[in-house]
């Protein structure tokens, strides 16, 4: 059984604080309800990451059920009046698993950064995935983290862009 020591601890919220300064973290934007869209189940709406862009676009992530896939990391873009503009369904596997977005950013060439967890196998446990889109929505590539423990949860907390490169941060289980 995986137990935290104060030390780890420290280290963690450390490197936490590093990461929010280092990519001047945009702190959460409050949102006054002039219009509400729904996308997914009600069931689906835990924690849901959202960013804007320089046009005063939203991007939300979070995840949406599937009957055959299990939880699917979902990403949507809205304009400023609440119109659906894309979105995306993403899963790792085949299996009826559990993926969830953590963390979304957007970079100032309206790229979109999208971090959370997906459930690739028994062997491997829950791993980070970190996705990217271009502004229309078409999903650039998808990467992963899997850390040193078999079967372990690797959970991403925080994803930015930075100087050309794309920093996640979160916890591994080792």
């Amino acid at each position: 059984l995986f137990k935290s020591t104060p030390m780890k601890t420290k280290i963690t919220f450390s490197i936490l604080i590093f990461a929010a300064f280092y990519c001047n973290a945009q702190t959460q934007v409050a949102v006054i309800r002039d219009w509400v869209e729904h996308f997914a189940n009600q069931d689906s709406i835990m924690e849901s990451p959202a960013a804007r862009d320089g046009d005063g676009n939203y991007y939300v992530a979070g995840y949406t059920l599937d009957e055959n896939t299990g939880a699917d990391i979902v990403v949507a873009k809205y304009t400023i009046d609440g119109s659906l503009v894309w979105s995306d369904q993403f899963y790792q596997s085949s299996c009826y698993c559990r993926d969830q977005a953590t963390a979304i950013t957007v970079d100032e060439n309206m790229n979109v950064y999208v971090t959370g967890i997906t459930f690739t196998d028994s062997t491997n446990g829950f791993d980070y995935a970190t996705l990217m889109y271009e502004e229309n929505g078409s999903r650039l590539w998808e990467r992963y983290y899997n850390g040193n423990y078999a079967g372990g949860y690797d959970i991403p907390v925080a994803v930015c862009e930075k100087e050309g490169g794309i920093y996640v941060t979160g916890t591994s289980q080792d």
